[in-house]
């Protein structure tokens, strides 16, 4: 048996149907009455509000002029095959507000048809879907920055995988007859490879989106990211740095300390309007906490703003300019290391954000030179790679210093090696076309009890997490690399 209608069920038991009339006007949703030739005939107080619109502006058609441009059409269409069918839809569409933002109202719209079949208008209740939508354009964003993290992080690894190759067999050539040109080519390889790294360490910063775990060393990171900030933020801002954290460390991967910075940066342009100075401080307060400070000199936030900065989807920027998530990002980054963040302002002076962050221990850090190579006894070695090229170079430098060189392009091989001989020390890429380097170092391990492991990589990716777990004082080299540096994350091995 079907329940009643809503007007039966409220006559049943005596009440009027005029007593909907406070109800309507103080619902949390929108709902109008339209009449087929005249229009809207009856708007609650809400429906008003999601067009900001008084009765006198919204009534009749009025409230079409308010409806987004490039929505328009649609809803056109969209009310005509409701005009055919007479039954109900359901719409989204944008509204523009009179102050020039947007907001997104979901409509549904049900036609009321006498008993003769004659049309004589529709019920309608509306939502305002604003930040769900916003949400929805998120998730649709981050989604799409996965997809391109991941085909970054491929490039990433294969160019890095190359680029050490180059950089290998070029370190070679140090130990060959070179006449000054020789020598001037040779320096200018050494600099197309420090450009080229540049570039995959930008690639590397969207592929590694995703990650959570790691650290790094807060002032070298920042004057890593001063170039790439002068190409973000413009010609006409300066990026002022004071640095005083010596080599203390926070528990932020390099990716995600350069998109706390960029996102502080960016918002320090915009407050000073593309021109001016933006002045990144560190400093120790004591052993165990550090500070960040990024400041501009804008005209400063009024107090009512200062309370809504952090929260998500909150903007005072033109349409089209911000999503509200930066600052919110920034703040769950911050809050993720241990951290806090506030922020100071006062109008006509500028505004300064302020991080503090507990001091981490960081990864084991390779020098690029160590004494220590010169006192290495010859070690056997087994090397893991799948780049035929870079292979081949290692194995010819480190023979070179009177190692003996094992090499291998898979895990499978490396295996069998393993178990064949006896080895001071594996040297092995983290991804291996058949498997992991950190899977490849646990059995190493357990065949050469007392060796010792280095790893290299043109790209972790996932596995970072696992090597910080269970390798956390291996050396990590990132490709690429002088073969001197290889030689210093072995000595590096040895020091324990």
């Amino acid at each position: 048996m079907d329940a009643p209608g809503f007007l039966d069920a409220l006559a049943a038991v005596g009440i009027p149907a005029g007593a909907l009339d406070p109800l309507c006007a103080d619902a949390a949703f929108g709902l109008y009455v339209d009449h087929v030739e005249t229009g809207c005939v009856y708007a609650n107080a809400e429906l008003l509000r999601q067009f900001d619109l008084s009765w006198e502006e919204f009534k009749g058609f009025g409230w079409a002029r308010s409806v987004h441009p490039e929505d328009a059409a649609r809803l056109r269409d969209e009310i005509a095959r409701f005009e055919h069918e007479r039954g109900t839809i359901d719409v989204r569409y944008r509204v523009l507000l009179p102050e020039g933002n947007e907001r997104v109202v979901h409509a549904r719209v049900t036609a009321y048809v006498d008993d003769k079949g004659q049309h004589l208008g529709a019920i309608g209740t509306t939502r305002d879907v604003t930040a769900e939508s916003r949400f929805e354009q998120h998730i649709r964003g981050s989604q799409k920055l996965e997809a391109i993290g991941r085909l970054s992080g491929r490039v990433a690894h294969d160019f890095n995988n190359v680029l050490a190759a180059v950089l290998a067999s070029a370190s070679m050539l140090e130990y060959e007859p070179l006449t000054d040109e020789g020598r001037d080519f040779l320096s200018t390889i050494h600099e197309a490879v420090d450009h080229a790294r540049s570039i995959t360490t930008q690639l590397l910063s969207l592929a590694q989106s995703n990650s959570s775990a790691g650290a790094c060393t807060l002032d070298v990171e920042l004057r890593a990211v001063q170039p790439l900030l002068g190409q973000i933020l413009g010609e006409g801002i300066t990026v002022d740095l004071n640095l005083a954290a010596a080599d203390a460390c926070v528990a932020l991967p390099r990716h995600e300390l350069g998109q706390v910075i960029v996102n502080l940066c960016l918002n320090g342009r915009d407050a000073m309007g593309g021109s001016g100075i933006v002045m990144i401080s560190t400093r120790r307060d004591d052993p165990s906490t550090l500070r960040l400070e990024v400041a501009d000199q804008g005209p400063g936030i009024p107090l009512d703003v200062q309370a809504k900065m952090f929260e998500p989807f909150f903007t005072t920027k033109e349409k089209g300019r911000g999503t509200g998530l930066g600052l919110a990002t920034v703040r769950d980054l911050v809050h993720k290391a241990g951290g806090e963040i506030t922020l100071e302002s006062q109008l006509g002076r500028g505004t300064r954000l302020l991080l503090g962050f507990p001091v981490v221990a960081p990864r084991t850090d390779v020098p690029l030179v160590a004494d220590e190579v010169l006192e290495l006894r010859p070690l056997r070695v087994l090397l893991a790679d799948d780049n035929d090229a870079l292979r081949q170079s290692l194995a010819y430098a480190l023979a070179v210093e009177g190692h003996t060189v094992t090499a291998a392009a898979t895990v499978e091989a490396a295996r069998e090696h393993s178990r064949a001989g006896h080895f001071d020390v594996l040297v092995t890429d983290v991804l291996i076309t058949d498997g992991n380097g950190d899977e490849l170092a646990r059995s190493f391990s357990s065949d050469n009890p007392s060796a010792r492991v280095v790893f290299i990589t043109g790209y972790a990716g996932e596995r970072q997490t696992v090597l910080d777990h269970n390798w956390p004082t291996a050396p990590l080299l990132t490709k690429p690399f002088h073969p001197d540096a290889l030689l210093a994350a072995i000595a590096t091995a040895f020091r324990d």
